[in-house]
């Protein structure tokens, strides 16, 4: 807990929020994937979603849907970005020049969990990826997350 960059204010993670309420904070990815990729953290330190106490899973469903929201009408997301790109870092910066220009509505969300290092978990405090996709965002969608394992993702 004492080095976990959501729960450290200095840290890079913090400075793109866009909300936060008694339970979450939402906040851009600083490595988006497409632009308006949201991440919602529980504001008290959890490594996963069996940790969120009954209140906050159900409070959980309206960030998501509050994530999507605030994506489809562009809401500060294009500020936040400019916020992360005054911190400096290299690989943000990469990333977030690559989607920045692409503000539009998103025709489709991917909403992910990363639990476990095997699952790719890199930090362990829990959040959600609310990823918006656009059509043509890659030359074939089909199977989403289930691309995760890609020799497996077909199952047509």
């Amino acid at each position: 807990m004492g080095n976990c960059v959501f729960c450290d204010p200095d840290k890079l993670a913090q400075s793109a929020k866009l909300e936060n309420s008694e339970y979450f904070t939402l906040r851009l990815d600083p490595n988006p994937v497409n632009f308006g990729h949201i991440l919602i953290i529980p504001n008290q330190h959890v490594e996963n979603i069996d940790g969120l106490t009954p209140e906050e899973m159900k409070k959980l469903k309206n960030r998501i849907s509050d994530a999507k929201e605030k994506v489809e009408e562009h809401k500060d997301v294009k500020d936040q970005y400019f916020e992360i790109l005054k911190k400096g870092n290299e690989k943000s910066e990469e990333m977030i020049k690559s989607v920045i220009g692409e503000k539009r509505s998103p025709n489709g969300f991917n909403i992910g969990i990363n639990e476990g290092e095997a699952a790719g978990q890199t930090i362990d405090h829990l959040h959600v990826h609310i990823i918006p996709r656009y059509e043509e965002d890659v030359e074939n969608p089909e199977g989403g997350v289930r691309t995760v394992i890609p020799d497996r993702a077909d199952y047509t």
